[in-house]
């Protein structure tokens, strides 16, 4: 390991990623943060994902290395947004487009269950169809 970390050199990214990393099928996770501009990993946590273990990257990195930070991605976890805020406090903090996404389906498929029941209440069937059909025009 030490090795590796040697040819890299010691990380001062400027966009990094924080995301969680299953451990196990019993929900265990864990920290990961990435580099984002050179696609590496550079710091793993090894208790879970709280504010407490976030907090302990920024201490690895130390004052001028969490100045350094420009943008950090991650999802709508808010003990990593804290604890981000709390040390990095010039960073911008976007959600990552998974979420972002996953949000949009999900009410856009509440959406479409509501007018689907709205619909089939009246007496005009013409778009009850099952989700695959609901957005083709009838056929005549």
């Amino acid at each position: 390991m030490r090795e590796p970390l040697a040819v890299a050199g010691e990380p001062r990214p400027a966009v990094i990623g924080m995301d969680e990393l299953s451990i196990r099928a019993d929900h265990v996770s864990r920290l990961l943060v990435s580099e984002l501009a050179l696609g590496r990993p550079i710091w793993f946590g090894v208790v879970d994902r709280s504010e407490a273990s976030t907090a302990k990257f920024f201490a690895a990195l130390g004052p001028e290395g969490s100045q350094g930070i420009r943008l950090a991605v991650m999802d709508r976890w808010q003990a990593l947004r804290d604890a981000t805020k709390a040390h990095a406090p010039q960073a911008a903090i976007p959600s990552d487009t998974f979420h972002v996404l996953r949000q949009l389906n999900e009410a856009m498929n509440q959406v479409r269950k509501a007018e689907y029941e709205r619909l089939t209440h009246r007496a005009d069937r013409t778009y009850t169809e099952p989700r695959r059909r609901c957005a083709s025009p009838p056929s005549s």
